[in-house]
């Protein structure tokens, strides 16, 4: 049941670009070649106390069906020709992952995968 849940809960489209782990020529962090995923976006504003203890300010939780890495990006929407795919953060709406939290459901046969924006 939780994995239909937490399955059908993912109707919205996502690009995600994930960190590359190299720099560009203009010593900007590099990104994979964005994705679309199917994700479940809510945006919030407000403050989330992180695990070192500091506050800082949440724009969006995006529930994912797979992994995705801290310093990756995220946007709402869907790769077409208006998304600079080379450039991720100059597209209107992206924001860099700052958190991902990896929840196991109570009967442990799936997870809750939350990306904090």
């Amino acid at each position: 049941m939780a994995m239909l849940l937490l399955k059908k809960i993912r109707r919205q489209t996502a690009v995600y670009w994930a960190p590359s782990g190299s720099y560009d020529k203009h010593g900007q962090k590099a990104f994979s070649a964005g994705v679309e995923l199917q994700v479940r976006w809510q945006s919030v504003t407000g403050d989330e106390q992180s695990e070192t203890e500091e506050r800082t300010r949440v724009m969006a939780k995006v529930f994912v069906g797979q992994d995705v890495e801290k310093g990756g990006v995220f946007m709402l929407g869907s790769l077409d020709s208006d998304v600079d795919d080379e450039n991720p953060l100059s597209n209107d709406g992206a924001y860099v992952i700052r958190d991902f939290k990896y929840i196991p459901t109570l009967k442990n046969d799936d997870v809750l995968r939350m990306a904090i924006l």
